[in-house]
């Protein structure tokens, strides 16, 4: 066995040729991931559907989860609050 030396133009293409080579494979198992977690978020929303109390149960859970984090203001946009039933202003009673 001979100590066989590589041009340094050949060692720069082949690592150049590897590193596109992991990148591909990078990209394509984060798409396979991405795929994956898209189906069970869909899997995970089918209780929802035509369900408008479980909806409202999941929005309130998500805002007691926020708050027990330590983040004490919620801002909930018009849209969202519709949704959920929280679209009535806070009146005071007398």
């Amino acid at each position: 066995i001979r100590d066989i030396s590589i041009p340094r133009d050949l060692q720069d293409s082949l690592s150049k040729e590897a590193q596109a080579e992991r990148e591909t494979n990078a990209r394509i198992i984060l798409a396979e991931v991405e795929k994956n977690i898209s189906e069970m978020m869909v899997d995970a929303a089918e209780p929802y559907v035509g369900n408008p109390e479980a909806m409202q149960l999941r929005s309130f859970n998500l805002m007691q989860d926020i708050a027990r984090k330590g983040n004490n203001f919620v801002v909930v946009p018009n849209a969202v609050s519709n949704a959920i039933g929280l679209s009535a202003p806070a009146t005071k009673e007398d």
